[in-house]
């Protein structure tokens, strides 16, 4: 019997652990271990009486990457369970100077959106194999857009820098684009010519997006080791020896690029960044905007780096009238700091001062990994530097989001290297 060990109980190992169950059957043991004392990593939901809050995503969409994310939700039986957005999750806004402004097509004519567009088209390609998202944005498009637009979005998504982040690795579709057609808006009008993709809305489930992860651990029909922090891992001529208790021919690594190369004597070429979120929740419906929230450019200096208002994005967990946000920094710092921050944040943004009925916080440090520019060299060298019998999956390197994470666990256990690595 082949012995399969996975590293991590994040969606990343919980999803490999899945995928070898469906591939191998019972023909392979699966062992999972997890430092932590659950399971799910960075996604985590919080029922605090009345109010559900959640420490991590918010939810996935169902397009791309997420068509796996759906396919694996409706095969843990969990359809019943889905909950969808409220249409007015689609408006979005950007701060402007503190002041609330609307994601619309009047806010993208302002930032010379059309001008913009036929310049793109005669830009010219790039002379390197990769650079940063505000070189890519603005050498085709124009600084407007890059600041006002592109640099809030890059912070929003990545917690990092668009003038250090790769656009090869960040945006592949669009360094794509100029790749093969010389225009983002030709391989645009392209793509929406011969597959279009029409909006898919954003989901989750009625007890948050943490059912996803308690799902998987109960139906893998492995052996789940919590607080099993992952000490040492040793090679012999059968396979590895982990912590010196676990025998595995196959290694899966869902760790963070951090933590697995020390354990492995090897150079860990990748940065990651923290995160802190406060959700703040009221027994009253106070909130004037409708929309999914905000995000805050580079330009104004802070560390706040936006805000859902998640009492609005899924109006299905509002147990009674409820008003619920979400208040997104920069870094990791002690609670009273970050309490003190969200609580100014509502009131310099929404104009609310009365304090929250109950509220949550959580810091995810070093969560999410920098994809720098040459991110993909770097990638490339660190996977040669692996074990042929050990597959390193995760947010670190092809997507930071669950549906990027459970993708690449995807591939990678149904690809001839998983095939190879385990012979």
């Amino acid at each position: 019997m082949k012995k399969i060990v996975i590293l991590g109980g994040g969606i990343s190992g919980l999803s490999a652990a899945w995928f070898a169950k469906k591939k191998w059957g019972r023909e392979a043991s699966i062992t999972l271990l997890e430092g932590r004392p659950r399971v799910g990593g960075w996604i985590e939901t919080c029922q605090k009486e009345e109010f559900l809050f959640e420490k991590g995503p918010r939810g996935f969409r169902p397009k791309g990457n997420g068509k796996q994310t759906l396919a694996l939700v409706e095969s843990l039986g969990l359809q019943s369970e889905i909950v969808s957005c409220n249409e007015n999750e689609k408006k979005r806004y950007i701060s402007r100077k503190g002041k609330l402004v609307p994601f619309s097509p009047l806010f993208l004519l302002k930032q010379g959106i059309l001008s913009a567009g036929l310049r793109d088209l005669f830009a010219s390609r790039a002379t390197s194999s990769d650079e940063s998202i505000a070189s890519f944005f603005t050498r085709r498009f124009n600084q407007k857009i890059t600041s006002q637009i592109i640099d809030p979005l890059v912070k929003g998504v990545f917690g990092g820098n668009a003038e250090e982040l790769s656009i090869r690795s960040c945006f592949p579709t669009l360094w794509e684009y100029e790749k093969r057609h010389g225009s983002v808006v030709k391989g645009l009008l392209k793509k929406m010519k011969t597959s279009p993709s029409p909006s898919a809305p954003l989901l989750t489930f009625k007890t948050g997006m943490a059912r996803l992860p308690e799902a998987l651990a109960e139906q893998i029909e492995g052996e789940i080791h919590l607080s099993t922090p992952i000490t040492k891992i040793e090679r012999d001529k059968k396979g590895f020896c982990i912590n010196e208790k676990w025998e595995a021919d196959l290694l899966i690594s869902a760790l963070p690029t951090y933590v697995l190369a020390p354990l492995l004597a090897i150079e860990n070429p990748f940065s990651y960044t923290s995160l802190s979120m406060v959700s703040l929740g009221w027994r009253k419906k106070w909130l004037k905007h409708r929309g999914y929230g905000f995000l805050v450019p580079s330009s104004e200096k802070g560390e706040i780096l936006g805000m859902t208002w998640d009492s609005e994005i899924f109006p299905a967990h509002n147990r009674g009238p409820q008003t619920r946000v979400c208040v997104i920094m920069t870094g990791s710092h002690p609670d009273a700091t970050l309490f003190s921050r969200a609580l100014q944040s509502v009131e310099d943004y929404l104009h609310h001062k009365t304090s929250p009925d109950l509220y949550a916080i959580s810091s995810a440090y070093q969560a999410i990994p920098q994809y720098h520019v040459g991110h993909h060299e770097k990638l490339s060298s660190f996977r040669k530097t692996l074990p042929a019998n050990l597959l390193a999956i995760g947010s670190a390197f092809e997507g930071v989001g669950v549906n990027d994470c459970i993708a690449l666990a995807h591939k990678t256990l149904t690809s001839q290297n998983c095939e190879n690595a385990i012979v």
